[in-house]
């Protein structure tokens, strides 16, 4: 019976709802080239590997439901949400990987093809396993101890930061963000396998469509209950669908602009 109980404890404990708070600045290069760069204090719950990402300031929500295979977007201010389903977000990247691997084969100048190239990386189109190189840093970042990492998945360094290994709620966020093809290729496996979670540093993904790379750091993790509310749809919500995200939508045209836009310098 006391062994009973104890097998029951630990598996609660293993499932325990997280709660993180950090500070970032997202710098987002959208497939039209536009670029926006946003500080940001952001609140990340964790509850039954399903996660919701809150900026505190702007009062957006973005909820990554793994069991229902849907993301939500809640835009609090103005009383409206999107839903894309996650086999939606996997569809419209396949479509822009195709309309990228077009254009590359069309183009004659080497650099531009190699920018191709590499966003053919950055969504997953061209397989990059992941490498994890330990640089010899180390910290303590909001109470834990850190080594510093670099990650990188073919030419793609997707992550240079402080990392503490262990951390609750860490593999389950990961995951979520290999649902919606966040990470190239086996990178969201290798962080979640370790329970890995950037505390301090910069990381690169894609977040629907969009390339995105965040300087950010973690003040706080905690082990506490979770409102089971916070990761539904608030009553009241007028809905809409996001630009790219169309439930139907016609053919679209190749991307134009965007890539020349984001040449490095």
């Amino acid at each position: 019976m006391i062994r009973h109980a104890l097998v029951l404890a630990l598996c609660a404990a293993s499932f325990a709802d997280v709660v993180i708070e950090r500070t970032a600045v997202v710098k987002t290069t959208r497939v039209d080239g536009r670029v926006e760069t946003v500080p940001r204090r952001e609140r990340v719950s964790i509850q039954g590997g399903n996660v919701r990402i809150e900026d505190l300031d702007l009062a957006e929500v973005w909820i990554l439901r793994v069991d229902k295979g849907v993301l939500w977007y809640v835009d609090e201010r103005a009383g409206t949400y999107a839903e894309v389903p996650f086999d939606l977000v996997r569809a419209r990247r396949l479509e822009l990987v195709a309309q990228l691997e077009e254009c590359a084969k069309r183009v004659t100048d080497k650099d531009l093809n190699a920018r191709y190239q590499e966003l053919l990386m950055q969504l997953g189109a061209i397989d990059g396993a992941p490498e994890i190189a330990a640089t010899g840093e180390k910290a303590e970042v909001a109470g834990r101890a850190c080594e510093r990492i670099t990650l990188k998945a073919g030419r793609i360094q997707a992550m240079d930061a402080l990392v503490a290994t262990g951390v609750p709620g860490a593999a389950e966020y990961w995951t979520a963000l290999g649902r919606i093809d966040a990470l190239p290729h086996g990178v969201a496996e290798a962080l979640a396998k370790d329970a890995r979670l950037p505390m301090k540093g910069k990381t690169r993904m894609t977040f629907l469509l969009a390339r995105v790379e965040r300087t950010e750091e973690v003040t706080r993790i905690e082990e506490r209950a979770c409102d089971a509310k916070e990761f539904d749809l608030p009553a009241g919500l007028t809905s809409f669908e996001l630009p790219g995200f169309e439930a139907e939508r016609g053919p679209q045209e190749a991307p134009k602009g965007g890539i020349e836009q984001d040449q490095p310098k």
